[in-house]
């Protein structure tokens, strides 16, 4: 990089955003979002304490949102902060704003921390709106310590279907 002062460049984006947010051009996400890719470029430039208190700015600005608040899980991650950053996606997960790439991750981290039996139910809830491979089968395990015979028919079904469409061709 050949950004000759470092902090003046961070400043400068900073104000950039908070003016782009007071005048209405920016949403309080977008605002977090920008917050939080400042933080990331800081931490990949060996800037680790500038980074961290981005991070703190942005989980102010962001504390009470759910949307954007990925970001700033990320960051918590890249930051080395496992912890926040796996409570994070767990409320995310809560409110089904958790992208379902991140889901069985997460789930496992629920587990560890909730137990299996809460994370079963959160993954039947969101298998009420996704075939992910990896979900079904602790929704099937929770119908059926549940004792819900139907549901647990009719996820047995989906859980062969999508298994299906991963098996190479010939099998």
């Amino acid at each position: 990089d050949q950004v000759k002062d470092i902090n003046l460049y961070i400043d400068i984006h900073l104000e950039m955003s908070a003016w782009l947010r007071g005048m209405g051009k920016l949403s309080r996400e977008g605002h977090v979002a920008q917050i939080c890719m400042l933080g990331k470029w800081c931490a990949d430039r060996g800037l680790p304490t500038r980074a961290a208190s981005l991070l703190a700015m942005a989980d102010k600005l962001g504390d009470g949102m759910l949307t954007g608040r990925l970001w700033i899980a990320d960051l918590h991650r890249l930051l080395g902060q496992e912890d926040q950053a796996a409570t994070i996606e767990r409320e995310l997960l809560r409110h089904d704003l958790l992208p379902m790439t991140r889901v069985p991750a997460t789930l496992k981290t629920a587990a560890k921390k909730e137990g299996r039996t809460r994370a079963d139910a959160i993954a039947y809830r969101i298998a009420s709106y996704s075939n992910h491979p990896e979900v079904l089968p602790l929704a099937l395990r929770h119908a059926r310590e549940q004792g819900l015979k139907d549901d647990a028919r009719a996820l047995t079904e989906r859980l062969h279907k999508v298994s299906t469409l991963f098996l190479p061709q010939g099998e």
